[in-house]
């Protein structure tokens, strides 16, 4: 236990995070207000806040047994009483440094500083295979041992090459990352984070989107502001790319964005050169325009998976072999479609992130990586959720 500490003490040390951004303090205190993490669906429901308060107490203290069951070595010690085996698979979006997270959606961001210590622990602690290995080890009908960790990348965010890619090479890690191949194309940023930049960039508070079947909201009052983004994200991520862009073009239009984002996304040379630099890196698709396949017709599935295919096998001369679920929805129905266009795997997160032996290669489960390095040691132990469950009912 002694022995962790020092560990994180210094590793934290060494790599402390710096919190200064380029954008005035106004601007970054509305990062935090309109995260993921705290809205709500009425300004006036003084209920509803006080529910949420509740629930973030009591998550916050899950949290902090969570850790703990990791510093003092529980995890550890369950696995081996449980014999319990299975890799894990770890799921990030974007380490961009300082100025391009100013215009990304923190849910999709962990710091590049908070990525390394990650790769530290992981250096030391853990054993961290291709993905291809948690694969053939399906196949075999077995599964690896416990404590065994592939890394994954969504989306095709630029700084997956420039920051990302440097720091696995650092430590000799393979990778996985998945494409939303439209996006690439394109070189657009997620519709997220053109939705977040038009709200931290705005100069216009009034929003009127009671003719889209909104409400009308003002940006300058937390609890309004909350709940457009909500609306927003919910709408937008069930859309299709037509609706999404006309949407995005009336929002920024009433709210007036002042400053013009980075580009956030690789295009299809920066894939190329993230190829040829770092070939323990291998790609996979997303589907073409990010969509969740759940929301849409059959006819729109298949069109979405040829067209990502296509778009990989034009610009880098091979067909993709795997793929991961946009927004982690999915169904039988699509699992047994990636089958029927050639795909060999596809990746969900989900509540239980251990990929046993009668694991789904078309359902491969894994988590989003938590910031904290104690709680990535719980989850890519092999006893999560399994222990926190038996000692507290939940995880």
């Amino acid at each position: 236990m002694a022995r962790r500490r020092r560990e994180y003490d210094a590793s934290a040390r060494k790599t402390g995070p710096s919190h200064k951004r380029r954008l005035c303090d106004q601007k970054t205190q509305e990062r935090s207000l309109i995260s993921q993490r705290s809205q709500f669906s009425s300004p006036s429901n003084h209920e509803r806040l006080n529910t949420h308060a509740a629930v973030s107490r009591r998550r916050s203290a899950l949290i902090c047994f969570e850790k703990m069951l990791h510093i003092v070595g529980a995890d550890d010690l369950y696995v081996r009483a449980t014999q319990t085996r299975g890799a894990v698979i770890l799921m990030y979006h974007s380490v961009a440094g300082k100025d391009a997270a100013a215009w990304i959606d923190p849910a999709n961001h962990l710091p590049p500083e908070v990525f390394e210590r990650h790769l530290s622990y992981l250096n030391r602690h853990r054993k961290v295979v291709p993905l291809s290995n948690v694969l053939q080890a399906l196949q075999r009908g077995d599964c690896l041992s416990a404590g065994t960790v592939s890394i994954t990348f969504d989306d095709g965010y630029l700084d997956t090459l420039s920051t990302a890619a440097p720091l696995l090479a650092r430590f000799s890690f393979p990778a996985t990352v998945y494409l939303a191949t439209g996006y690439i194309s394109r070189g657009q940023s997620q519709w997220i984070d053109q939705l977040y930049g038009a709200f931290v960039s705005r100069t216009q508070d009034d929003l009127d989107l009671g003719g889209a079947g909104g409400a009308v909201w003002n940006l300058g009052v937390t609890f309004d502001r909350s709940a457009a983004y909500a609306w927003l994200k919910q709408r937008l991520l069930t859309g299709n790319l037509a609706d999404r862009n006309a949407l995005l073009a009336e929002v920024e239009g009433q709210l007036r964005p002042y400053g013009m984002p980075p580009r956030l996304t690789m295009t299809w040379d920066d894939v190329r050169t993230l190829r040829a630099r770092y070939p323990a890196i291998e790609l996979g698709v997303h589907t073409r325009d990010h969509l969740d396949l759940t929301a849409h017709s059959n006819d729109v599935v298949a069109a979405e998976l040829a067209g990502c295919i296509e778009d990989f096998r034009v610009n880098l001369g091979f067909p993709p072999r795997h793929f991961s679920f946009p927004y982690s929805r999915a169904n039988r129905d699509l699992s047994r479609m990636l089958a029927d266009v050639g795909l060999e795997s596809a990746a969900i997160a989900c509540e239980d992130p251990v990929v046993k032996a009668a694991a789904d290669r078309y359902c491969l489960p894994r988590i989003a990586a938590p910031c904290s390095t104690r709680l990535l040691g719980l989850v890519t132990s092999g006893a999560y959720p399994d222990l926190p469950r038996r000692l507290v009912g939940r995880a």
